[in-house]
């Protein structure tokens, strides 16, 4: 079990750098645009779990980077590394 929530944790990582790259591409994206491009990438995803807690990383790491918009993207990814087994517990 615990190398499964390992696992879906690299999952929700790939999906906290996608969210960060997506705002960085466009600036004036607003979280929702960001989050509507997140689940398409997570539906790749055979679960439904995994794909929850993609989206919710996401939508977690874009919080912190508008919360704290003048850290860098490496100290968001820091801010929400700590988080993603308090989400994933959440989606369970």
């Amino acid at each position: 079990m615990e190398e499964i929530n390992e696992e879906i944790k690299v999952k929700m990582l790939s999906a906290v750098t996608e969210a960060l790259k997506l705002k960085k591409q466009d600036k004036f994206a607003d979280s929702e645009q960001i989050l509507k491009t997140i689940t398409r990438f997570a539906e790749k995803e055979k679960s439904k779990k995994t794909q929850l807690a993609m989206i919710a990383a996401a939508s977690k790491t874009l919080s912190i980077s508008e919360r704290m918009h003048f850290i860098s993207e490496k100290e968001v990814i820091r801010k929400v590394m700590p988080e993603l087994s308090k989400i994933l517990e959440k989606v369970d």
